[in-house]
């Protein structure tokens, strides 16, 4: 969160609590309608706007990714001995 809470003024709190309130409210609903099985809401609309999705990996990366970040350090490393 890019605001503090302590900088944020009373009537933004406030205002963000209602919201809070009325989605409890509405998940509660839903989940009173799929009898009480709730589905997963889907990432924040930043992550999904970013391309960020978090497969469940726990920051493991690809062969395909890994080769490419040795190929770039292999490069940098090139460019710093030519230049010594």
């Amino acid at each position: 969160m890019s605001n503090s809470l302590l900088t944020l003024p009373i009537s933004t709190i406030e205002k963000a609590l209602a919201i809070r309130i009325h989605i409890e409210a509405l998940q509660a609903e839903v989940d009173e309608i799929l009898g009480g099985k709730s589905v997963k809401a889907p990432a924040a609309s930043s992550e999904i706007a970013s391309g960020i999705v978090k497969d469940g990996r726990k920051g493991k990366r690809s062969a395909a990714t890994r080769a490419r970040m040795a190929a770039a350090q292999k490069a940098r490393w090139a460019a710093k001995k030519s230049a010594v």
